[in-house]
């Protein structure tokens, strides 16, 4: 690796974000339709079911939350249901392999099809659930750099200051350990997870390309770069009380009160493994064809699988490599917040094989001891996916 790699890794070798403090949460979420991106015209309803089915709570709480609108042009893939007398996409192996790789742990593990959006495993321990809120950390970076390499404006080796600290007061956004580093590319800060890069490509991005990314991903965003924090809802509009703002630098970094939920995590994944499409995800087999959403270009989505190929390779989730399987893949680590300060949300996002994807997996564990994404969650993702798919031992 280049001197700047050994750099990064000596000083950051699980560790891909610094422990963010979690602000209020915004309470509610705008009434604006998102906007008809890529060709797609949203409209409400198919999201609701979605998230019953899969036991994901319709909230609004949280600073983004999937969004309850759904294309009217979209693209449909063929379901394998395996039989008709089965009730669940559920394999009962792939769940034991995922429970096991759990353990005692608080936390969460999905297994998902990208193609198909079906769930194959959901694990639980202790009180997480699929739809449990978290800071996401640097996995959020995914969206970053989705809508970095979609404007336009930047490749992997588009190179980007990562001098430490970035902004001030509210806005200011560190490294790990403060380590104030020169221009690096997109690829080497994904790998290495430097957070000023991530929150000075926000920035310069601005809040509409930022947000619109979130939305086509599913997501949903209130409050950040001028738009107000809180509000309520009056005739379908949102009406704001105060004028607090969140700023787009640590959100774009995976900070400040951003929540999301282990189920947006994997649906993340399986947006990069399935082309930059975006099947509905089901535990419930369907009879006909799985509805598929517009996420980015096909092109986005390979250059993306390559990056996270290299972040196991050579970065952060280096625990989550199976010799003989090529894994692609990226963690998080943020505070967990609660009366043990010490706690954190470990968490890793994933695909594999890497160049035809057949498997997204997403794990998500509250460690008490502080632990890393890198540490906690990639291992687990590790003998997961070596069950489900192989790999030499």
């Amino acid at each position: 690796m280049t001197d700047l790699m050994d750099r990064l890794a000596e000083a950051n070798p699980a560790r891909e974000d610094q422990r963010p403090p979690i602000d209020d949460v915004w309470r509610k979420i705008a009434a604006e339709p998102a906007p008809a991106g890529r060709g797609a015209v949203r409209r409400r309803g198919a999201w609701v079911a979605l998230m019953a089915a899969v036991a994901i709570p319709v909230v609004a709480v949280t600073v983004i939350a999937l969004r309850a609108h759904r294309a009217t042009t979209h693209r449909t893939q063929p379901v394998v249901t395996g039989g008709r007398r089965s009730r669940s996409t559920i394999d009962p192996a792939v769940q034991r392999a995922a429970q096991q790789g759990l353990g005692k742990r608080v936390g969460t593990v999905i297994v998902m099809n990208p193609r198909t959006g079906a769930i194959e495993a959901e694990a639980h321990g202790g009180t997480m659930r699929v739809g449990t809120l978290v800071p996401p950390g640097a996995t959020f970076d995914v969206v970053t750099a989705t809508a970095a390499i979609d404007s336009g404006r930047y490749g992997p080796q588009s190179r980007i200051s990562g001098a430490s600290p970035f902004g001030a007061g509210a806005s200011q956004v560190r490294n790990n350990q403060d380590q104030s580093l020169g221009e690096v590319t997109l690829s080497d800060a994904l790998t290495m997870s430097v957070n000023t890069v991530f929150a000075r490509l926000g920035t310069q991005l601005g809040a509409g390309v930022l947000r619109n990314t979130m939305r086509a991903f599913r997501f949903y965003v209130a409050g950040f770069s001028g738009t107000p924090a809180s509000g309520a809802r009056a005739g379908g509009r949102l009406v704001p009380p105060t004028d607090r703002r969140v700023p787009l630098g640590p959100v774009a970094a995976g900070q400040s009160s951003l929540l999301v939920t282990p189920m947006m995590l994997v649906l993340e994944a399986a947006a990069l493994g399935n082309n930059g499409w975006l099947a509905l995800p089901s535990a419930a087999p369907r009879s006909g064809a799985s509805p598929q959403f517009p996420v980015m270009p096909a092109t986005t989505a390979r250059t993306l699988r390559q990056m996270l190929r290299r972040v196991v390779a050579h970065g952060t989730a280096t625990a989550a490599d199976v010799p003989g399987l090529d894994v692609a893949g990226l963690t998080g680590t943020a505070a967990a917040g609660g009366a043990n300060r010490h706690a954190t949300v470990a968490s890793f996002l994933g695909l594999a094989p890497a160049a035809h994807p057949r498997v997204a997996i997403a794990v998500v564990v509250i460690d008490p001891h502080g632990g890393y994404g890198g540490t906690v969650a990639a291992p687990i993702a590790a003998r997961v996916l070596r069950h489900v798919l192989g790999g030499s031992r």
